[in-house]
């Protein structure tokens, strides 16, 4: 049986992942490449720490921080490395 809750691709690159998480940024469903690449972003203590204060808060439904412009632009950049590999 088909489990019609797993996403059927990345938002950030649009492979079919085996394994998927949630962005610390937004609500993006990310494959674990792009999970990877998101740990390394400049704003990603920052996304954590919103997290975490908003869940400590009693919102489990956090939307998170949003993706800044220097975020955006280094997430493109290692999604445009990776696909030159």
């Amino acid at each position: 049986m088909k489990n019609r809750d797993f996403p059927q691709k990345c938002d950030r690159c649009g492979v079919k992942p085996d394994v998927s998480t949630m962005s610390k940024f937004n609500t993006d469903t990310l494959c674990d490449r792009c999970a990877d690449d998101e740990r390394l972003a400049p704003g990603y203590a920052a996304a954590c720490a919103a997290e975490m204060a908003a869940v400590k808060q009693g919102n489990f439904n956090c939307h998170g921080v949003g993706l800044s412009a220097d975020d955006r632009e280094f997430l493109t950049r290692r999604r445009l490395a990776r696909s030159q590999h």
